[in-house]
């Protein structure tokens, strides 16, 4: 069931041509790297903690069967590197320093594929990654998330043409990159309802053949979080593959929507007011991921526990702000610069006229109980939820990623303006019930 999955997924997708996930795969780098790219040149890219873990091994597989391999880029392991704009001009400077038959090999997880997939495809060469843990879903996706001048987003660009996986290098990174990652593919729990809603109104209709290979297997994929933090090795295996095949729904749509919802909306907004741990440290993206989609959990919840009807409908256009208004507000909410100017014109484009308005609330009042009852059968309960995550040792109280309660509060209302797409956090918005549950909810995180 697995390969037949992973191979639908790869029918469509429009970068990844080859996937490799198994124990002791590593040697097959080399076959991959020379069927991929005859003829071409390799450059790894690594930083200090993956060159030791396998990227000095990969160099020299690719040596020894015949790759001729350019002078390594690896960036310090201390501070970790982070996906910003200058890091990425780092990489694209080597690749073009290295010459143009020369194709990058991204050793390591997030960060380091993050920049050579957009290094790459600035530079229009395809590249391979040869993944360290699972932490993230963007090994196999399109596009990847950088920072530039304080604001974080997904820039477009193509995937990787080939990935490797060795399960066994996987089971012994540090159990936190295997939380962080479960937490990201759990968290397609919530925001598989935030595209119910989606669907619902008409702002991103579901493509069925993406919700079969995504959110249909993806409670076998999660149901184990006790013996994934206990490094097993078919825990470990479910948890990559989940991983690369929401990967390979965003190749299919050229959009996260398959990945992410709210919850990577609060992530975001976390990240930009740049909290901390309670020991310094950056809380990763699977960490900040999981909390935010035990907050979206709960403001589902709490939206479907009170019917909204069409005797509301006057109150919530009321309540609504013209634009003027509403610009005020996110100036006055969120950090000056390029941060607020972003969400300002992402808010823009989704503000309703009062005609649009009124359409939309007629359908959600009109679809309140079916959309009750398929938002409750996607939604794992928040209790359980929160022990699964609990279980495979993700935070989950703000204050262990370093959120304080005013930054709840911000990232409640922040996070509905930062992104044209259609979620939970504009349901509430746009029923003007956002300040009342932007309240409950840093009470019940």
């Amino acid at each position: 069931m697995k390969n037949d999955l992973i191979t639908q997924a790869l029918s469509t997708a429009t970068d990844t041509r080859e996937f490799r996930v198994g124990k002791g795969i590593l040697p097959q780098t080399t076959e991959v790297f020379k069927s991929n790219f005859p003829g071409c040149a390799a450059l790894v890219v690594a930083d200090e903690t993956t060159w030791r873990v396998c990227g000095a091994e990969v160099e020299s597989l690719l040596k020894a069967g015949g790759v001729e391999c350019r002078k390594p880029l690896i960036f310090k392991a201390e501070p970790p590197p982070t996906a910003t704009y200058e890091n990425l001009c780092a990489v694209q400077e080597a690749l073009e320093a290295a010459g143009q038959d020369t194709r990058a090999v991204a050793v390591g997880s997030g960060t380091i594929n993050d920049l050579c997939k957009c290094a790459s495809d600035h530079l229009k060469r395809p590249y391979m990654c040869v993944a360290t843990a699972a932490s993230v879903d963007g090994y196999a996706s399109f596009g990847a998330p950088i920072t530039k001048d304080g604001f974080k987003k997904t820039w477009p660009c193509a995937a990787p043409l080939a990935i490797v996986a060795d399960s066994a290098i996987l089971a012994d990174a540090p159990r936190h990159l295997s939380a962080s990652g479960y937490a990201d593919l759990i968290a397609k729990v919530p925001s598989g309802a935030d595209w119910i809603l989606a669907d619902a109104v008409g702002a991103d209709p579901i493509r069925d053949d993406v919700w079969a290979t995504t959110q249909i297997p993806l409670r076998g994929w999660t149901d184990a979080p006790a013996a994934l933090a206990a490094g097993d090795g078919a825990a470990m295996d479910n948890l990559f593959t989940g991983l690369a095949l929401t990967g390979f729904a965003m190749q299919t749509t050229h959009t996260s929507r398959p990945a992410s919802g709210a919850e990577h909306l609060f992530s975001h907004c976390w990240e930009m007011l740049e909290i901390r741990c309670p020991d310094g440290s950056h809380p990763s993206h699977g960490d900040k991921v999981g909390v935010g989609a035990l907050s979206t959990t709960l403001l589902l919840e709490k939206f479907f526990s009170e019917p909204f009807d069409r005797n509301q409908i006057d109150a919530a256009v009321a309540a609504y702000p013209d634009f003027a208004r509403r610009e005020a507000f996110i100036r006055a909410t969120l950090p000056p610069g390029r941060i607020a100017d972003e969400a300002v014109e992402a808010s823009r484009a989704k503000h309703l006229d009062e005609a649009a308005l009124c359409e939309r609330l007629g359908v959600i009042a009109d679809r309140f109980d079916e959309l009750k009852k398929r938002v409750e059968a996607q939604l794992i309960p928040f209790a359980q939820f929160r022990e699964m995550l609990k279980a495979a040792g993700c935070p989950v109280e703000p204050a262990q990623i370093g959120a304080s309660p005013h930054d709840v509060l911000l990232a409640t209302y922040g996070a509905q303006m930062i992104r044209n797409r259609y979620t939970i956090l504009d349901l509430v918005y746009e029923t003007g019930r956002l300040p009342a549950y932007a309240a409950w909810l840093v009470g019940k995180l």
